[in-house]
């Protein structure tokens, strides 16, 4: 769970401002993500024990 800073808990207004911007972009951010994670399911990270051999 992601808390919202507010000014009383000292922070300055350009760090507030950042935070602020960033709670209103997570709704876009879950979208997106998961958006990568269902493209990155079809594919295979697996390294093949050549290509480390080369290494």
């Amino acid at each position: 769970m992601v808390s919202t800073p507010n000014k009383e808990q000292g922070m300055s207004p350009a760090s507030y401002q950042a935070h602020r911007i960033w709670d209103s972009d997570l709704e876009w951010m879950r979208a997106l993500n998961a958006v990568f994670a269902d493209a990155f399911e079809h594919f295979d990270f697996t390294v093949e024990e050549d290509d480390v051999a080369r290494k």
